[in-house]
């Protein structure tokens, strides 16, 4: 009597971890962005930039005007990623206003869509690129990291420089961490470099 009862326990403690496993499997992962990459491109509401054509000696100001913060549910992973939808003001550099920072299952993607529809994707969790892996999603290869850059008698630090590889719009953008975008190169020529700057992150 006494070795049926703790069998009995042992296959419902065995019944109870099952069913607790099942349960756990069918909770939703959740990826949240990574701090690298709020670092380099999510600055609030009020923060600008002002920038120079080097060759036409034109300016550009860039104003960050919204955020956008959403954790948003994949029904067919099963997960929970997390976005932020960056709106800004400006009139030269970018075709379109607005940054889209994303959390995927193992990065975090920075993406710009241009006129027509055409998605420029930066991952600023990467150090490796492999000419291999070039895909649709991938379209910037990232090509340095800099402790230190000096860019117009200025010194920045934590750079990483990255190339386009579709090279329709950029060709070449330098990120600084907490400062974002210090310099664009177009596939033209065109140069825009920052010459001034108030941000808040």
């Amino acid at each position: 009597m006494i070795l049926t009862n703790r069998f009995l326990l042992t296959i419902l403690f065995a019944a109870f971890l099952l069913v607790g496993c099942i349960f756990k499997k069918d909770e939703p992962r959740t990826f949240l962005l990574s701090q690298e990459s709020k670092d380099y491109c999510l600055f609030l509401s009020g923060s600008w930039w002002v920038y120079q054509n080097e060759q036409t000696l034109e300016y550009d100001t860039l104003r960050i005007t919204s955020i956008q913060q959403v954790v948003s549910y994949s029904k067919n992973s099963n997960e929970n990623l997390e976005r932020i939808n960056i709106g800004f003001e400006q009139k030269r550099m970018f075709s379109k206003n607005i940054f889209t920072l994303d959390r995927g299952d193992s990065e975090s993607i920075l993406s710009f869509k241009y006129n027509g529809g055409i998605n420029e994707t930066i991952y600023f969790d990467s150090k490796v690129y492999k000419d291999d892996s070039v895909s649709v999603t991938r379209t910037c290869k990232y090509i340095q990291y800099f402790d230190s850059l000096i860019l117009e008698t200025i010194q920045y630090k934590s750079v990483k420089h990255y190339r386009s590889i579709i090279q329709i719009e950029h060709k070449n953008i330098y990120w600084s961490k907490h400062i974002g975008i210090i310099k664009l190169e177009k596939p033209d020529g065109e140069i825009w470099n920052l010459i001034n700057y108030s941000v808040q992150q």
